[in-house]
């Protein structure tokens, strides 16, 4: 098994001050096993080091040997420090013609659009809020899969568009909205100028709970979006906007799947410790009832804190399939499903 050179192509590596010093011994190993396999590298950087120690260290540099090998790049740490804004700019410069996937966390250093990044072959791309969205998404064609983080920051960098821009690869969005006085501001300034007429996949998330009043807003906002893009949505997901334990968001989650009866497969993330949770779930027992108007959905995934989720799986038998994922031991995990498939 250790012989397999997938098992070594996913590599970690950290060049923070709180972290040790990266292994630049096991990086060469897990490069040398991995062989002629595609990479997936996952970098944390940090603004308490400077640009010029990053690039100059060891580890980094037998990395960027590989660049050809690329397929996934993670980018986390990049912040407002000068310096951490130029490793970003450094990337730029190295050849990665094998990146399919570019993930960058807590940047907030706006993109250049200028930049030599892959931006034709890229099929997955994860960003902060702030960058101009719909520009990268015109730079990317064979864009499927696209994950924002979408906060106050976005007013800096997003242009007025004077038409609305159309990409018909997209099959797979994720939204997390953040606890920000204009949250219902933001996902709708982003939203207004896309048009994703393939999207089959859409995944709300609101990050570190925002008031009630701005995530009845913000589903609002979502629900407009997937009817202009008269897409057919096959799978919906929704996570920390407790959908069963507030009336108001109930009705607003409800009118969501009543305007896509094609859904097939429903994810709720839900954290909420209430005893409503399994009374809701009632919503859904009978299809195509005035409750639940999906009539073709097929899996129901639910997450929860409960401990007493055998009851529920009890109740939807003779319902629907449910893929059950209780996560009472491991709250910090919420977040991670299917691996990387998948970006909440």
């Amino acid at each position: 098994m250790l012989d397999n050179p997938t098992l070594w192509s996913i590599i970690p590596v950290a060049f923070t001050k709180a972290s040790k010093k990266p292994n630049g011994r096991a990086i060469h190993i897990f490069l040398e096993r991995s062989k002629a396999t595609p990479l997936k590298i996952f970098l944390q950087l940090s603004s308490s080091l400077s640009s010029r120690k990053t690039l100059r260290h060891p580890a980094f540099q037998a990395l960027v040997r590989e660049a050809p090998r690329w397929r996934l790049l993670q980018l986390a740490g990049i912040s407002e420090n000068r310096e951490a804004c130029e490793t970003l700019s450094n990337f730029q410069v190295v050849p990665m013609p094998s990146l399919y996937h570019l993930i960058i966390v807590t940047s907030r250093t706006p993109i250049d659009l200028q930049s030599n990044l892959p931006w034709t072959r890229l099929t997955m791309l994860r960003l902060h809020g702030f960058h101009n969205v719909p520009a990268l998404v015109q730079l990317c064609p064979k864009l499927t899969q696209l994950s924002l983080i979408l906060d106050s920051e976005l007013g800096k960098a997003l242009p007025l568009y004077p038409a609305v821009i159309r990409h018909n690869n997209v099959k797979f969005l994720s939204l997390w909205l953040v606890s920000d006085p204009n949250m219902p501001k933001i996902p709708e300034k982003v939203l207004d100028v896309l048009d994703f007429p393939s999207l089959d996949t859409v995944l709300v998330r609101c990050y570190e709970r925002p008031p009630i009043s701005r995530c009845i807003a913000a589903l609002v906002i979502v629900d407009k979006f997937i009817q202009r893009s008269s897409c057919t949505l096959m799978e919906f997901g929704i996570h920390d906007v407790y959908i069963f334990y507030n009336f108001d968001i109930c009705v607003v989650y409800l009118t969501i799947l009543y305007h896509n009866p094609s859904i097939t497969c429903l994810i709720i993330l839900d954290p909420s410790r209430s005893s409503r949770v399994q009374d809701a779930v009632g919503l859904l027992r009978q299809p195509g009832s005035i409750a639940n108007p999906l009539t073709n959905l097929q899996t129901l995934e639910f997450w929860t804190w409960r401990k007493d989720c055998d009851e529920l799986q009890m109740e939807l038998i003779g319902f629907i399939p449910l893929v059950l994922f209780n996560k009472s031991q491991d709250p910090d995990s919420w977040g991670l499903i299917a691996g990387n498939q998948k970006m909440f």
